[in-house]
Formats: structure tokens, C-alpha cells, sequence
């Protein structure tokens, strides 16, 4: 009969031990994953809502390439709207209904909520949402040159991570 020896007692020892390090060692790694994994959606996100504010942003910017005249009735709309806001000018709400309507994606048949239905399209896993805060026109005057800039906020949401972006686009005006 074969004797036992201290060694063979060590074996087992030894092999459970570098289990038990082996199984610490996985479920950290599988912890620290799942929580990367839901920072790495976040991010991806807000990505997607930042990438629809630059298409609104786009179409806003088309929109006052396209069609300055009617942004500039808008303007004068606009201020007097902001000089006396108890009494606003009746010609305010169509201007700014009618320009702004283009460029918000809950109104039905614009080219916003065009944008937004194709990326929904394009991309099922959530829900797109576009369109513009601020428009309007600033103007500074500088050693004796005025210049024109035109203020543009626009917004974008995806699956209720919402990004606002901001340009000053400067326009040329004879004043």
C-alpha cells in the first residue's frame, strides 16, 4: 500500500486557490463591463442627439442662405415683438409661425420632421427629434462699421438625450 505524502494535499491546495483567484478576477471584469457598457450607450446617445442638432442646424442655416428676405421680415417682427411683449404686433405670430415652422420636427409636413422620420428610419433603436430654439438677428458696431450676425440655437434629441448647439453666422446688411 502506497503511503501518503505531503505534496499530494498541496496539489489540491493550490488548485483551489488559483480557482478562487481566477473567479475574483472574472466577475470584476464582468462587473466593471456591464457598467462601461452602460456608460458606452450614454455617450453613444448623445452622439446621435448632437449629429441631429447639426441637421437642424443645417436646415436652418439652408433655410437663411435661401431665403433672407423673409427672415429679415421676420426680424422686424421680432423686435418690435421684444420692444413692447404686452402688445404683440398681430403680423408676429404668422411670421414666426410660418418661419419657424420649417424648422421644428413636431410640425407636421416640414423638412425637420422630414429629417427626423428618414433617421428614425435609418436608425430603429430610438427616437429622433429636431428642430430650433433661437433665431435672430444681432447686430454690433464696430469703429464705425456695423455688422451683422445672426443668432441660431438648435436642438436635438434621441432617446431623451437632448444637446443644444450654437453659431453666430455673420450676414452682410445695407444699412
Amino acid at each position: 500500500m502506497n503511503k501518503p505524502n505531503k505534496r499530494s494535499g498541496m496539489a489540491i491546495v493550490t488548485v483551489l486557490i488559483l480557482s478562487m483567484a481566477l473567479l475574483i478576477f472574472v466577475s470584476t471584469l464582468l462587473t466593471r463591463t456591464g457598467h462601461q457598457r452602460a456608460t458606452h450607450g450614454l455617450i453613444v446617445d448623445q452622439a446621435k442627439a448632437i449629429m441631429a442638432a447639426r441637421a437642424a442646424m443645417q436646415l436652418a442655416l439652408y433655410k437663411l442662405r435661401v431665403l433672407p428676405t423673409e427672415f429679415y421680415q421676420y426680424d422686424v417682427q421680432q423686435k418690435a415683438y421684444e420692444i413692447n411683449p404686452s402688445d404683440p404686433p398681430a403680423s408676429y405670430s404668422l411670421y414666426s409661425d410660418v418661419w419657424l415652422k420649417d424648422l421644428i420636427s413636431t410640425n407636421k409636413d416640414s423638412p425637420a420632421e422630414k429629417i427626423a422620420k428618414t433617421l428614425n428610419q435609418v436608425d430603429v433603436t430610438g427616437v429622433y427629434e429636431i428642430g430650433v430654439n433661437k433665431f435672430r438677428l444681432i447686430s454690433k458696431t464696430d469703429r464705425g462699421y456695423v455688422k451683422d450676425y445672426v443668432q441660431i440655437e438648435a436642438y436635438g434629441t434621441y432617446n431623451k438625450q437632448t444637446k443644444l448647439i450654437e453659431e453666430l453666422v455673420e450676414v452682410e446688411i445695407t444699412h
